[in-house]
């Protein structure tokens, strides 16, 4: 087999991915919160950012990354907000949660309370809660 045939077209075809079972998934839960706060209302990239910041300063580098923090949904008028987590890591994002008093771009934040307000399983359920 020559150097060309090996980068011939017929190599290039999309192969279709396996796919996990589910054992081998990471299990999910999404985490419902609430931005409260006396001032004009906080843009979810600044809270988003806030947060990613304090899991990080307090859970490190690597508890951080295990956490698999990932943003779902959030309403800018109602300042709540869904995060997905593994199930592991729950309890110390949830303190993290806890811990963060102002929000928002450097020179400009806002003092804000981070407020749980529910824990699921099911994004819609999550998605219920924050409505609700």
């Amino acid at each position: 087999m020559c150097y060309a045939d090996a980068f011939s077209y017929h190599n290039m075809i999309p192969h279709k991915q396996k796919v996990l079972l589910p054992t081998l998934k990471e299990r999910q839960r999404y985490i419902v919160f609430e931005c409260i706060t006396a001032h004009t209302p906080v843009h979810f990239k600044d809270v988003y950012d806030d947060i990613l910041m304090q899991v990080q300063s307090m859970l490190g580098i690597f508890d951080g990354a295990a956490a698999g923090l990932a943003p779902v949904k959030y309403h800018d008028a109602k300042m709540r907000g869904i995060i997905r987590v593994t199930h592991t890591s729950v309890d110390k994002v949830k303190t993290c949660l806890g811990l963060i008093h102002a929000a928002g771009p450097a020179g400009r934040t806002v003092p804000v309370t981070i407020k749980t307000i529910a824990v699921s399983g099911i994004a819609q359920r999550a998605k219920e809660k924050m409505d609700g």
